[in-house]
């Protein structure tokens, strides 16, 4: 084998072991248990020859007449499969990724709620601090207390009061019985309190 295909076979494995492992999460050193990654599971999925833990644990697919929990158990839940969802139990952070996620948060305690992606459909509760980071999101909860939009034209529609409110994106639309502090660093966005 010549010197040059040596170098290539080298650079292509070492590249494959990357793309391998970067799906790959440490498991922290302090104890501290790992986030949940939350996926709904095939029917075309059989069931496993050994004995799977608990946690991570996925939902199974929503059926036609009854949509189970899923308890967080105090650790973080990322949600990444289009769907209904729903999240119960202490959800200290829930991340939703990829697109047409519809989650119920609405019997969760959840902390902080990261929204990444387009057309999800969230209701909740009362969260600690909203973000997010993508278009066409509708968020509807009880009260939040910091609410950041980094995106075009998602809505927010919160019955009580939102702490602070900071947009840096256009075409907004934020509704709340009773805004505090407010910062608009976008253009044609809609931030009022409904009375």
């Amino acid at each position: 084998m010549s010197r040059h295909r040596l170098t290539a076979s080298v650079v292509l494995a070492a590249a494959a072991m990357a793309i391998t492992f970067s799906g790959c999460s440490p498991v922290p050193a302090d104890g501290a248990r790992p986030a949940v990654t939350v996926r709904p599971t095939s029917p075309a999925d059989s069931s496993p020859a050994a004995p799977v833990p608990a946690t991570p644990s996925a939902i199974p697919s929503p059926s036609s007449t009854t949509l189970p929990g899923h308890d967080c158990g105090g650790s973080a839940v990322t949600v990444s499969a289009g769907g209904d969802r729903v999240l119960t139990g202490s959800c200290p952070q829930v991340t939703v990724e990829g697109t047409d996620v519809e989650l119920d948060l609405t019997t969760a305690t959840v902390g902080e709620l990261l929204i990444a992606g387009d057309r999800h459909e969230v209701d909740a509760g009362d969260v600690g601090s909203v973000t997010i980071a993508g278009q066409d999101n509708d968020v509807e909860a009880t009260a939040v207390d910091d609410l950041a939009v980094r995106g075009d034209r998602n809505t927010v529609d919160v019955r009580d009061a939102i702490g602070s409110v900071v947009i840096a994106g256009n075409d907004n639309e934020v509704e709340a019985g009773e805004l505090d502090a407010v910062a608009d660093e976008g253009d044609r966005n809609r931030i009022e309190r409904d009375d």
